[in-house]
């Protein structure tokens, strides 16, 4: 199956070992944890969490000042890992009411801009549009809808 002239999007963590695919990616903007790519004029986008998804979660707990515990959760990365590792994060209710509360983290309202424009916009998205969206800090900014749910891991299926 080719993707040639179809719309797709992937979301990799910044593995050490990054698919050929990826590395021929431009980078169209960045935060300190996510890497927006576009490869070549095809519709096709990734966006590289860094250094890896349970790194990224935590920060934005973090910033949001959330007590994990309070979610059955830990703070320690190899501890936390092994538990996202070991359960079906979209079906379990302590992920599910930590990411709602995540929602309102600078980094997950970049990435909560960039998955509903190219949601609406899949094979006329525009870069300078992608970069200014995705490097939004202010929620009453930018076009991410309060109606968007936002979930990890992300669903794409619906795109």
């Amino acid at each position: 199956m080719t993707l040639k002239n179809e719309f797709a999007l992937g979301i990799v963590d910044a593995d050490k070992r990054q698919p050929s695919y990826v590395e021929a990616c431009a980078v169209i903007a960045r935060t300190e944890h996510i890497t927006l790519l576009k490869h070549g004029k095809d519709n096709h986008y990734f966006l590289r969490i860094s250094p890896a998804m349970d790194t990224f979660i935590l920060s934005c707990v973090k910033e949001a000042n959330i007590q994990l515990e309070e979610y059955g959760l830990t703070y320690d990365l190899k501890s936390f890992t092994r538990i996202t590792k070991e359960v079906e994060s979209k079906n379990d209710t302590r992920f599910k009411k930590l990411f709602k509360q995540l929602q309102h983290t600078k980094e997950m309202i970049a990435l909560g801009n960039v998955l509903a424009y190219l949601k609406s916009h899949k094979y006329d998205a525009e870069e300078e549009k992608l970069k200014e969206l995705f490097m939004c800090k202010m929620k009453s900014q930018c076009i991410f809808s309060p109606n968007f749910q936002l979930s990890i891991p992300f669903s794409i299926s619906n795109f």
